[in-house]
């Protein structure tokens, strides 16, 4: 199964649903079932599940900056985004060498590198950047990871306006289940903002649904 395919049924349920993104986890499992069954189909003789988790991991992210690019649009802000890995990458774009460039971090004698960035938004008129988010299926993925990279962030007067955002449905319920855990106590403490894919969300902290992130990046 390829992205297309992927996005297109997001864009079935959006066609009814203007808040598709909340039903997203429903979106999830119709893809999961195309998946295996095309790999079942074509005699695949590797871990499907294992494949699953790659390739969803890869497509989610893509399929958030196709939810993000049109929130932003509707709120007619002036921002860009791309993906980090492609940013990471980026050696000849005279713009997005500088926003690379706005979002390194130092680490002294050993040199600068780019923070982990699923998505990185900016601002096309001066090339700042404006957020980055995390972008995971699961909270128990990677969420240490991006606690410490806002932390880094925060450190240096050059990076210390750079909101970090997470978007995630949640699928092993850690976040919407009561009571505190590791995973729920960085993103809360650490994080400038969550935005849960669920219909049902109790808002809280740092707790929102996904439509508050316009509001949030009208006000930077």
């Amino acid at each position: 199964m390829d992205f297309e395919t992927f996005r297109a049924l997001y864009d079935q349920e959006l066609a009814y649903n203007p808040k598709a993104y909340e039903n997203i986890s429903a979106i999830l499992e119709k893809a999961e079932e195309l998946f295996v069954r095309e790999k079942q189909d074509s005699g695949y003789r590797g871990d499907i599940g294992q494949a699953w988790r790659s390739w969803i991991g890869h497509n989610f992210e893509k399929l958030a900056l196709h939810i993000l690019s049109k929130l932003i649009d509707e709120a007619g802000l002036q921002l860009k985004l791309i993906q980090g890995s492609i940013l990471e990458r980026q050696q000849t774009d005279v713009q997005l060498s500088q926003v690379k460039r706005n979002i390194l971090v130092d680490f002294g004698e050993f040199g600068c590198f780019m923070p982990d960035a699923d998505i990185v938004i900016y601002d096309p008129s001066d090339s700042s950047v404006k957020a980055i988010i995390s972008c995971k299926i699961s909270l128990r993925e990677r969420i240490a990871q991006t606690g410490y990279w806002k932390l880094r962030l925060r450190s240096c007067p050059i990076t210390q306006h750079i909101r970090m955002f997470f978007i995630t449905p949640d699928r092993d319920r850690i976040i919407i289940k009561e009571g505190i855990n590791k995973s729920k106590a960085i993103l809360l403490h650490e994080l400038d903002a969550a935005y849960i894919l669920r219909e049902n969300l109790v808002e809280q902290y740092n707790l929102r649904k996904l439509e508050w992130i316009k509001e949030d990046l009208h006000s930077l």
